[in-house]
C-alpha cells in the first residue's frame, strides 16, 4: 500500500519485466541502478554491494566505493545512517549532496573482491579500513534524532505559518487520506519547532 502511494507521486519506479511463454522474466535491476546513478551523479539507495560490478568500469567502481547508501528498517519505519562512509566520513547531509568535494577527490579506497575476502573501504578521513555496511550489518545511527537528542539543547525556532503549510502539502502527498491528514496536522501542532521530512513522515506511520 505504501508503495502504491510512492509511486502514485512519482517517488518510486518500476523497472519493466515480461513474460515470455509463460515466464516471468525480470529486468537486472543492479545495472539499471548504476546506469542511472552514473547518468545524473545520483546516490544509489540499496542494501546490496553490487560486488560483481567493481570491474566493469572506473566509473561504476567510483559509485559502488562512494555512492552507495545502506537502509533498514525499525518496524514499519525507513531507516537509514548518519554516517554512510563511516564514523570518520562525511554526514548524511554532505553525503546526499550533488557533485560534493569529496567525490571529486581522487579515490582512496581498496576493494577486496576474493570469494573468501570481506568487501572493505578506507575512509579518507581517517585511513581506517571499515566494513562496507553491505556485509549484512544495521547501519550505526538512524537518521531521527532519538528524545534525548532533541532534548539536549535549545530548541531551534518555530516553524512560521508558511513553512508549516508547505510541509503539511507535501506530506499530504505521501499520506493523502484524510485519517492520515488528521495525524500530520496533530504532528505539526505537537512538534512546531521539526522541519525534517523525514522524521516528521516517521512520527506519522508510528501514528498510523
Amino acid at each position: 500500500y505504501m508503495g502504491t502511494e510512492l509511486q502514485d507521486v512519482g517517488i518510486l519506479a518500476l523497472t519493466p519485466a515480461r513474460v515470455v511463454c509463460g515466464a516471468r522474466i525480470a529486468s537486472h535491476d543492479d545495472r539499471f541502478l548504476l546506469h542511472l546513478a552514473e547518468k545524473t551523479g545520483g546516490v544509489v539507495v540499496t542494501n546490496d554491494n553490487f560486488r560483481e560490478f567493481v570491474d566493469e568500469s572506473a566509473t561504476w567502481r567510483e559509485i559502488i566505493q562512494r555512492r552507495l547508501l545502506q537502509y533498514t528498517f525499525a518496524g514499519d519505519i525507513f531507516m537509514v545512517p548518519d554516517d554512510p562512509l563511516g564514523r570518520k566520513g562525511p554526514g548524511l547531509h554532505h553525503f546526499l549532496q550533488e557533485e560534493t568535494s569529496f567525490r571529486a577527490r581522487p579515490t582512496p579506497y581498496s576493494l577486496a573482491s576474493g570469494s573468501h575476502l570481506p568487501f572493505l573501504m578506507q575512509s579518507e578521513w581517517g585511513g581506517q579500513l571499515l566494513p562496507n555496511p553491505v556485509s549484512g550489518l544495521v547501519p550505526n545511527l538512524p537518521q531521527f534524532p532519538t528524545t534525548s537528542l532533541l532534548n539536549s539543547g535549545p530548541l531551534p525556532s518555530p516553524r512560521s505559518a508558511t513553512e508549516t503549510a508547505h510541509l503539511k502539502e507535501a506530506l499530504k502527498k505521501i499520506f493523502p487520506t484524510s485519517e492520515q491528514e488528521e495525524k500530520i496536522e496533530e504532528i505539526l501542532a505537537q512538534h512546531p519547532h521539526m522541519r525534517d521530512m523525514n522524521a516528521l513522515s516517521a512520527l506519522v506511520l508510528d501514528l498510523s
